[in-house]
């Protein structure tokens, strides 16, 4: 094709083949648009916004794969137990991922992990994994675990010791817990 014949009929192609051509693309980019759409889980809570815990997610392997990083890093593992319906846990997630300070001590000094323990919808989410680091949801929702890099559990803290009224002052309140963690 070239600037003077844009739709190629110099080059033997005829009007019926264009349409053709043109229709076959089109319909495989609406083909490929629709199994995007079905292949995306829907969000847990769509009205509180994107969510913040992978409902699909093994917590297991989550663990695992934090626990392997902070091994080869000498970190330790920060494991965040909490669920998408939860104010106060996506208040503690801005914190946790928007803050630089907070960053840069995590960054430094821990692999954060975040398990989803939503028993709302599914009552055995992750259950295996809870019961594994001692039910800390027993303290409520949102729980910090810390581990060691060998997985052995340092602390087990509730989080709403760690509430304020600003989220400056809940990045403070992190930041002092985290300090007193770091290796």
């Amino acid at each position: 094709m070239s600037r003077a014949d844009p739709l190629g009929f110099a080059a033997g192609r005829r009007p019926g083949q264009l349409v053709a051509s043109v229709g076959i693309k089109i319909s495989a980019l609406i083909i490929f648009s629709i199994a995007g759409l079905t292949v995306c889980p829907a969000q847990e809570y769509r009205q509180l916004g994107p969510d913040i815990f992978d409902p699909q997610a093994a917590g297991a392997g989550l663990v695992s794969h934090a626990l392997a990083q902070a091994g080869s890093d000498h970190r330790r593992v920060l494991l965040l137990f909490g669920a998408n319906w939860c104010p106060w846990t996506r208040r503690l997630h801005r914190a946790l991922s928007t803050d630089a300070a907070v960053l840069q001590v995590l960054r430094g000094h821990f692999v954060l992990a975040y398990v989803d323990a939503n028993t709302r919808k599914d009552k055995r989410r992750n259950a295996a994994v809870i019961e594994q680091y001692g039910n800390p949801l027993r303290f409520g929702i949102p729980v910090f675990v810390v581990l060691e890099w060998n997985g052995a559990i340092l602390a087990t803290q509730e989080t709403q010791s760690l509430a304020a009224k600003t989220d400056e002052e809940v990045a403070d309140r992190v930041r002092g817990f985290l300090a007193k963690w770091v290796p």
